[in-house]
């Protein structure tokens, strides 16, 4: 997935830069931005899931999702290490979203990394397999809150890829027909 950076003006924030770069998830972007300043960069995923979007500077940072009408969908401050902005959304395939980036101090400029990543991704196959893949660790779930829930029923098999590096509590819970689970070496704990 490549997404190109582009600049709009946002909710009254004055003043953007273009950069002439493209972010791909797994690898750092480094953005430059001036004191005032907000980053935009549309994207538009070729595949539906949690994405995350980080922050690493020495200095505090702030970051948002927007959709393609420009309409905040999530912000974040610190949840990143330090004073780093971490922004979790889920993401539809196919539709536009922008990644915000700027400076918790309008006063401070300079550059930092911007680092994109998918979490995990799931389907169901026409045989009642449930095929998690991604990269990171499933969350935990209440017992009626696994992404799956609604099919829990039809599920007969759980091929987890690698990648995936634990197995959620409650995640197959009420999963009646389920017989058998494929785990990855990946996988260092379960619930």
């Amino acid at each position: 997935i490549e997404f190109f950076v582009d600049v709009k003006e946002v909710n009254g924030h004055e003043h953007y830069v273009t950069l002439n770069k493209t972010i791909t998830p797994g690898e750092a972007l480094e953005i430059e931005v001036g004191a005032g300043e907000t980053v935009l960069i549309p994207f538009t995923p070729d595949v539906s899931g949690t994405y995350y979007f980080r922050s690493s500077s020495e200095r505090d940072t702030y970051g948002y999702i927007y959709n393609s009408e420009m309409m905040l969908l999530e912000e974040n401050d610190d949840s990143g290490s330090g004073d780093n902005f971490r922004v979790e959304y889920y993401l539809e395939a196919g539709e536009l979203y922008y990644l915000g980036a700027r400076y918790y101090s309008g006063d401070v400029e300079g550059s930092f990394d911007v680092l994109l990543t998918l979490g995990l991704t799931w389907e169901m196959t026409e045989n009642g397999v449930l095929v998690i893949s991604g990269t990171g660790a499933m969350d935990d779930y209440s017992w009626d809150a696994s992404p799956w829930y609604e099919i829990r029923s039809s599920i007969v098999s759980v091929n987890i890829s690698e990648g995936v590096t634990s197995i959620g509590s409650r995640a197959f819970q009420g999963c009646s027909s389920l017989t058998g689970i494929t785990i990855p070496e990946d996988v260092t704990s379960v619930g």
